[in-house]
């Protein structure tokens, strides 16, 4: 046997031959473990649980949200109840507004809060509420949109909010759409406007997000003109302080490019803003804002319409972006782990969808993500783990992945 020009005796060459079998276990062990973590570090969803829906309402979307027991889910069905750990053989518990359009769901210090789309009502006093909570868990709901009720004519309705955010005692909302921005001091028995008033305008719903005092906001308002704004907000939170009103910040021209969606990182001054066809940055709550994520107007295979965003608490790094491709109708998902400074286009996880949009993306209580995936023409909506190695596992969670529909039972307002 030749090794570096020497020649090995039997002995010598039976010697070379352990050491050599036992260099390639050893580097086919190393090897084997880098192509583990390779495939551990490739993204697949996990799915959890699938729901079949019968309600086609164009405008229905779907949302989760949790409390300290329970999970709940806004359908196009209506509203119900399940275990949190959304075990398929957890049963579906209807809450009732199988007839409403629910455009958001939230839980706040264990109180459910649900946004709904208002109705008109002719002839007399508005009766389709639109902002309700519940603090027996989902049993009873009270009206929080006193002060909320236009009318013109003989016509009444109460303004229709998208978004809520909740700070101490105070309650936010965008009812009424447009530049519309409104705080209650006395869970929702009085509003007052921040921006716009308390009346109903011809504009697209705002996105908003509260970062301390700041507040960053954004649109498209008057239509086809976006907008992307922010304020600083007086101690009570309750007015601007001097000088703080909201005020354009410093970014590139948007055109018509619609704000969806505004979310900033706890604890730092980075905030993201995701528009029709881009994504924009700021490092400074809001003041100046950069494209980090762009696709042209026209002319490109993708433009997608991100409304969903999350920040992940495990990681400061790392956003997730979701909606729908404008360009062909299909779920549009996808991820940086760098801040913004490079994108990976995670579509593909939701390929077997024709029409259709990511219409969640939220970390349950164990920390995972948690991604929904509408699919309008099978109308079923899938509900899959983007599986992390630096959360705790989901207890209760299958082995295997469950794809078998869970009908979602019918229920009365």
């Amino acid at each position: 046997m030749l090794k570096s020009g020497l020649w090995f005796q039997p002995a010598e060459r039976a010697a070379a031959h352990v050491i050599c079998a036992f260099g390639a276990m050893v580097l086919a062990l190393i090897a084997g473990g880098f192509q583990a973590r390779t495939r551990g570090q490739s993204t697949e969803l996990k799915t959890i649980r699938v729901l079949n829906y019968e309600n086609a309402r164009p405008d229905a979307a779907v949302f989760l949200a949790f409390d300290d027991s329970h999970a709940y889910l806004a359908t196009p069905d209506g509203l119900f109840r399940t275990d949190r750990s959304l075990r398929p053989e957890a049963a579906l518990d209807p809450l009732g507004l199988a007839d409403r359009q629910i455009n958001n769901l939230y839980v706040h210090r264990n109180v459910l809060y649900v946004l709904l789309q208002s109705e008109e009502t002719t002839g007399g006093r508005a009766t389709s509420h639109s902002f309700l909570r519940s603090e027996d868990r989902g049993q009873t709901f009270i009206p929080m949109d006193q002060g909320l009720e236009e009318c013109y004519s003989n016509i009444c309705h109460f303004l229709t909010p998208t978004q809520a955010a909740f700070r101490e005692e105070r309650i936010f909302l965008n009812a009424g759409g447009g530049l519309n921005l409104l705080v209650s001091e006395d869970r929702g028995a009085s509003w007052r406007a921040l921006s716009g008033s308390l009346n109903a305008q011809a504009c697209y719903s705002p996105a908003f997000e509260l970062i301390g005092r700041q507040v960053v906001m954004g649109g498209e308002c008057p239509l086809d003109r976006a907008y992307l704004r922010r304020g600083t907000l007086r101690a009570d939170l309750l007015g601007w302080e001097p000088g703080g009103d909201l005020r354009e910040t410093d970014r590139p021209d948007l055109e018509n490019r619609n704000v969806m969606v505004i979310e900033g990182r706890p604890n730092s001054p980075v905030v993201f803003a995701g528009a029709e066809g881009v994504v924009l940055k700021s490092d400074d709550f809001g003041q100046s804002f950069r494209p980090v994520l762009e696709y042209p107007i026209s002319g490109g295979e993708k433009y997608p319409y991100p409304h969903r965003m999350l920040l992940p608490a495990h990681s400061v790094e790392e956003v997730l972006i979701g909606g729908f491709d404008k360009a062909v109708g299909r779920p549009y998902l996808a991820r940086t782990r760098d801040d913004g400074t490079s994108w990976e286009d995670l579509s593909r996880l939701a390929g077997w969808v024709e029409q259709g949009d990511i219409c969640f993306i939220v970390a349950d209580p164990y920390g995972q993500v948690l991604i929904g995936i509408n699919d309008d023409a099978r109308r079923t909506v899938t509900i899959a783990e983007l599986p992390s190695s630096s959360v705790r596992p989901r207890p209760g969670r299958p082995r295997f992945p469950v794809r078998t529909p869970i009908r979602v039972p019918r229920s009365a307002n």
